[in-house]
C-alpha cells in the first residue's frame, strides 16, 4: 500500500509526505550480506520452506517527507546584490522506516567441517528451544535474564547433588536431571584429577547434540 500527500509549489513552498506499507517474505535473502546478520543458507536443505519468513529486506513501514522553500527576498535577482542574495532555497527531507529483522542463530554447526558451509558464509543452524515459554514475545534482555536464572538453578542443583558424594567416579553426575535453560540441556559431570585424585564438578549447557 502506498499513500502520498503533496503540496504543489505556491508562494515559494512545496512539500510531500509518502507512506508505504509492505510485506516481503522469502526462503533466503542475500548470502554475502554480513551487515544483515542473516545467513541465506537453509538450515535443512531438504526442507527449504522451514526457512520461509520475513526477508532480510523486509521493511513493513516506511515514511518519507520533503519540502522546498524559496526564500522571499531578491527573487528578481536584479543587480549585484540580487544575484548574490536572491534565488536561494531551503530544502529538507526525512525518512523513517521499520528496523531490519534478524534471526537468532546458534553460532555452531553440529556437522562441523563436514558441511563446508559455515566456513564460507556462516552457519544457518537455529537453536533448539527447551521451554514452553513463548520466547518470540520476549526482548533480548528478558531472554538473557531468564536464561541466567535457569543456569544458576542448574548449577545450584548440581552442586547440591555433588556435595554429599564420597569419592564418586568420573563420569555423569548421578541423580535427577538438571533443569534446562531456554536453549540448552543442562548436564553435570564429575572430573577426577589423575595426579591428585581431586574431584570437581562441571556443568555443561548443550545447545545442539553432535
Amino acid at each position: 500500500m502506498q499513500a502520498s500527500l503533496e503540496k504543489r509549489l505556491s508562494r515559494g513552498f512545496s512539500s510531500g509526505v509518502h507512506y508505504t506499507y509492505s510485506s516481503f517474505i522469502d526462503t533466503a535473502s542475500e548470502i554475502f550480506n554480513p551487515s544483515s546478520g542473516e545467513v541465506a543458507v537453509s538450515q535443512d536443505s531438504f526442507n527449504r520452506n522451514s526457512d520461509r519468513a520475513r526477508s532480510t529486506y523486509d521493511r513493513p513501514h516506511r515514511l518519507t517527507g520533503n519540502f522546498v522553500y524559496e526564500l522571499p527576498w531578491h527573487q528578481n535577482q536584479q543587480g549585484f546584490t540580487g544575484h548574490l542574495l536572491g534565488g536561494w532555497q531551503i530544502n529538507g527531507f526525512f525518512t523513517f522506516q521499520s528496523g531490519a529483522p534478524f534471526t537468532v542463530l546458534n553460532g555452531s554447526d553440529p556437522a562441523g567441517a563436514l558441511s563446508g558451509i559455515n566456513t564460507l558464509v556462516g552457519d544457518a543452524i537455529r537453536p533448539n528451544v527447551y521451554t514452553n515459554l513463548d520466547v518470540s514475545k520476549m526482548s533480548v534482555g528478558q531472554l538473557q535474564a531468564i536464561d541466567q536464572g535457569l543456569r544458576a538453578q542448574a548449577i545450584a542443583q548440581a552442586q547440591a547433588i555433588f556435595a554429599p558424594l564420597v569419592n564418586p567416579p568420573a563420569g555423569p553426575l548421578p541423580g535427577p536431571a538438571l533443569p534446562n535453560t531456554l536453549f540448552t540441556v543442562s548436564r553435570g559431570r564429575i572430573v577426577v584429577n589423575t595426579t591428585t585424585g581431586a574431584r570437581s564438578l562441571v556443568v555443561d549447557f548443550i545447545g545442539l547434540p553432535s
